[in-house]
């Protein structure tokens, strides 16, 4: 299986071409094939992009509708053109994405006898054209109570280049967080 890209942008059109060989090398021409599309989610941060948070991970702990673990995009069962080999489409719209995901393509090509092997690529699939990284001084996650905030904000392209000018609307969200500390050890 071979992906005509190793990265998407959530929209993209994802190719992939399967291709089936004999053992000595003739395509098998007419061969079963059953092609499967599926996504999970993964964890990517942008080259450059040390120190900042790039992710909506704690966004999607509390939205319900965020991705799931994994699903299926879809299942394709066709038979293999005359040259050995098959190509699927698969749309990237992905409702419900926040953050970067692994699409996987996998084919299973069934010769004769009934015999089958299956190979399988992968392709990252980032949410938009560029991450928003977001700072906080010497990166603290809380905050004194009344206390001023001024976070920094970098714009990256998935390979790690800066966005200048990219216009950029923060809302921070005030968590109530209670910490308690024992004394005896229970």
């Amino acid at each position: 299986v071979e992906p005509s890209a190793k990265s998407y942008v959530r929209g993209e059109t994802l190719r992939a071409t399967s291709r089936g060989d004999f053992l000595f090398g003739a395509p098998m021409s007419g061969a079963k094939i059953r092609t499967t599309v599926g996504r999970s989610r993964t964890y990517f941060a942008p080259p450059g992009s040390e120190g900042f948070s790039t992710d909506d991970e704690d966004y999607g702990r509390e939205n319900d509708s965020v991705t799931p673990n994994s699903n299926q995009l879809g299942t394709y069962t066709r038979a293999l053109g005359k040259d050995g080999t098959d190509g699927v489409e698969q749309v990237l719209e992905l409702p419900g994405l926040v953050g970067a995901e692994v699409v996987d393509v996998e084919s299973e090509v069934e010769d004769f006898t009934r015999q089958t092997v299956a190979s399988r690529a992968s392709a990252i699939v980032h949410p938009g054209e560029f991450y928003l990284g977001v700072r906080t001084p010497e990166n603290e996650s809380f905050v004194r109570a009344k206390a001023s905030v001024h976070p920094e904000v970098i714009a990256l392209t998935p390979t790690g280049a800066k966005q200048p000018g990219v216009s950029v609307s923060v809302s921070l969200v005030k968590r109530p967080s209670i910490l308690v500390h024992c004394r005896d050890g229970s």
